[in-house]
């Protein structure tokens, strides 16, 4: 068992730096503020290997008549075999952000579907305004015309939140095989949500990894709206090398540098290096 969890510690590792890293850094990238839909070029270390076929949008808002369109990451085509494809959404980077995060009610995921289960309302509007843009324009693009079968998700944070809702109608709509691997996930939804998902994506492909010092993961914390955790969880022990505040112990480079087995140190932001 313990070589089979480092085998899927080090596949969530290598999609988190080839993939996820890109996504955050582009966001993050002051220059990059305006654009919602980059090409492949304007990317910088986009994955060797993939093409880039569509970004990842949504709306950054908590009211809706007021819809703010925000790049969230983007999903990639194996070149040698476009079937496979790798979905990466970024985590919480601004205050509007941090609201939708606060917006704890559950809610049906399906109101025609009761067995599906209540999700956390912030991520389910985040989540419904959804789009997928071709490369360079603000033309939406749908999943199915790819032929794919195999998808890889990987997201950190409030992307792992879109990620859970997002894996889970891919393997319960399109019947493909769905391994999802989530950073520094909250809670998403109860607990017939979680019996849904876990009927859609099998156990052995939900992998959620968490710092055992990280608060994110355990919110939210009402006990009345009855919040459980998707399976898989696989807890990481930061070490002394890590700062022990709330925001490096959340932090994606810290996930990475837990990923990765604790000894690059580089991996870790400056202000949470020890």
């Amino acid at each position: 068992m313990k070589d089979q969890n480092a085998s899927v510690q080090s596949d969530a590792y290598e999609y988190a730096w080839k993939f996820l890293k890109v996504a955050i850094e582009f966001h993050k990238d002051p220059k990059n503020a305006d654009i919602l839909s980059p090409t492949q070029n304007q990317y910088t270390n986009f994955p060797a290997g993939y093409k880039l076929v569509a970004n990842i949008v949504m709306n950054d808002t908590i009211y809706a008549n007021l819809p703010i369109p925000a790049y969230y990451g983007f999903i990639a085509a194996e070149t040698a075999n476009s079937k496979n494809i790798v979905v990466a959404i970024r985590g919480t980077q601004t205050n509007l952000e941090w609201d939708i995060d606060a917006k704890t009610a559950l809610v049906d995921l399906q109101p025609e579907n009761p067995k599906a289960g209540k999700v956390e309302k912030g991520f389910l509007k985040l989540y419904n305004s959804l789009q997928l843009w071709a490369p360079g324009t603000n033309v939406e693009t749908n999943l199915g015309n790819l032929g794919y079968n195999n998808i890889t998700m990987i997201g950190h944070s409030l992307g792992s939140g879109i990620v859970t809702l997002y894996g889970a109608h891919l393997a319960a709509v399109k019947k493909s095989n769905v391994i999802i691997h989530t950073l520094a996930s909250p809670h998403v939804g109860n607990k017939d949500f979680v019996d849904y998902y876990s009927s859609v994506v099998k156990d052995s492909n939900s992998h959620r990894f968490y710092n055992i010092l990280d608060k994110v993961p355990n919110q939210p914390q009402d006990k009345d709206q009855n919040y459980k955790h998707v399976p898989g969880g696989y807890p990481l022990k930061p070490d002394f090398h890590v700062n022990n505040t709330d925001k490096c112990n959340h932090s994606f480079d810290t996930y990475l540098y837990l990923l990765e087995g604790n000894s690059k140190t580089a991996i870790l932001d400056l202000e949470c290096r020890a």
